[in-house]
């Protein structure tokens, strides 16, 4: 019996352990899942704050970087502001000269209905030059040269007069030509410089010379444009600037230096501000050339014909100041240039062009005698004698108007100037002809 109920009682134990057991898996189960839950939670929490803390970093770095990019496009914008202010500015200038430009532009181009087509301003300027050297040749230098006096000057002034004449000898020790060939020489020296490129006058060199020079030359331009652009470039430079003192001081040194073994003793020490009044004239009448509204140039020979190259006289730009002492047929020298005009102030061509002052030369027997008749009329005076294709002898005329057979030796030319007539004194004596001029 009592092992009866002894079974039975472990039966029992034995149920219920059995059945506690049962009860606590499932627990146990969830404590595990809670167990992982959590471990996963603080996992993912672990993971969250890594990554958070990944873009803190990153946003602190772009914010960094973003700020001093920010900085640097602040300084770059204030940078291109003064920048734009500045041209601004300089694009204000700029359309204020274009304007300027333009009007005067306009104002040029109708300057036609406002002003003379013939350019008598430089005409006289070029008179008023030529009377002032023939005034300072005729009372500050010598006369006459003897040959003595001659053989004595300096290399550089017989090279100077010799490209001026090629018998410089003989029209030396003539008083009728040794002034006029000291004029000549002078004049030479002006137009090499000053006169017939009037733009050499600026800058250090002949470098805005040329550029004028290329640019008025040029084919892709309208000359009607050519010639504005070359009038306001004048101007310009006229109202901004002269030459060079440096420069200016050279070419008078040089002229001075010239001019000096020439001078009568006695006025060495007169001449120096004659001869600088004589270059700042010649400056000014560069200056108004090169802005003149017309197209004038300085003539001093044939288009066609070489510099050294005796010329035929020529009486379209030829006016004779004094006889000849050499050829009939070509002219001694040339004295003082010619002015000759080719466009108006519409910068439309002149055709025939016009001179304005004619060149001054030594030619045939002097300004009072009627001119050689042309071959085209023979008279008493040209028949026997055999005629070039100018219509003039080629056979000598001398100082008597006898014909010569040949050019004669000085002896003979020195008797001819002794046995001059009451018109070669005229010459000799009366300057008023000339000042009348």
């Amino acid at each position: 019996m009592s092992q009866v109920k002894r079974k039975a009682t472990d039966v029992g134990t034995s149920s219920g352990d059995h059945i506690s057991k049962r009860r606590a898996e499932p627990l146990r189960d969830q404590s595990e899942a809670g167990t992982a839950l959590t471990a996963s939670n603080n996992d993912l929490e672990r993971r969250l704050a890594a990554t958070f803390e990944g873009f803190a970093d990153g946003f602190k770095t772009s914010y960094r970087e973003l700020h001093a990019l920010v900085e640097e496009l602040k300084y770059e914008n204030k940078a291109l502001s003064k920048e734009n202010e500045a041209l601004s500015k300089e694009n204000e200038t700029l359309s204020k000269d274009n304007e300027t430009l333009v009007q005067d532009i306009d104002r040029i181009a109708g300057i036609r209905h406002r002003a003379p087509d013939v350019d008598r301003g430089l005409g006289n300027q070029l008179l008023d030059l030529r009377q002032q050297i023939r005034s300072f040749t005729f009372k500050f230098c010598v006369a006459k040269f003897s040959p003595a006096s001659t053989a004595n000057l300096p290399d550089y002034v017989k090279a100077m007069l010799s490209e001026v004449s090629a018998a410089t000898a003989k029209h030396l020790k003539s008083t009728f030509h040794a002034r006029y060939l000291i004029q000549a020489m002078i004049w030479r020296f002006l137009c090499d410089f000053l006169l017939t490129d009037p733009f050499k006058i600026w800058g250090d060199g002949i470098a805005i010379s040329n550029v004028v020079s290329t640019i008025k030359d040029s084919s892709k331009v309208p000359p009607q444009t050519r010639q504005i652009w070359g009038t306001l470039t004048g101007q310009v430079l006229s109202t901004i600037s002269g030459p060079r003192r440096a420069r200016r001081a050279e070419w008078l040194r040089n002229l001075l230096h010239l001019i000096q073994p020439l001078v009568i003793a006695e006025h060495l020490n007169d001449i120096s501000e004659k001869v600088e009044s004589i270059l700042d004239n010649a400056i000014d009448l560069a200056k108004n050339l090169a802005q003149s509204r017309t197209i004038c140039f300085i003539q001093r020979k044939d288009c066609d014909s070489d510099e050294n190259v005796s010329q035929v006289y020529d009486g379209e730009w030829m006016e004779v100041v004094e006889k000849a002492l050499q050829s009939y047929e070509d002219i001694d020298f040339l004295v003082s240039p010619a002015l000759v005009q080719i466009t108006n102030s519409a910068c439309e061509k002149l055709n025939p062009r016009l001179v304005l002052i004619k060149a001054e030369v030594c030619h045939g027997r002097g300004r009072n005698l009627a001119p050689v008749p042309s071959a085209s009329c023979p008279t008493s005076q040209t028949q026997g004698h055999r005629m070039t294709s100018s219509g003039r002898r080629s056979r000598r005329v001398d100082r008597l108007d006898v014909v010569a057979d040949d050019i004669g030796s000085d002896e003979q030319e020195e008797n001819g100037e002794e046995a001059q007539s009451d018109d070669d004194e005229e010459y000799r004596n009366g300057e008023s002809d000339v000042s009348a001029e």
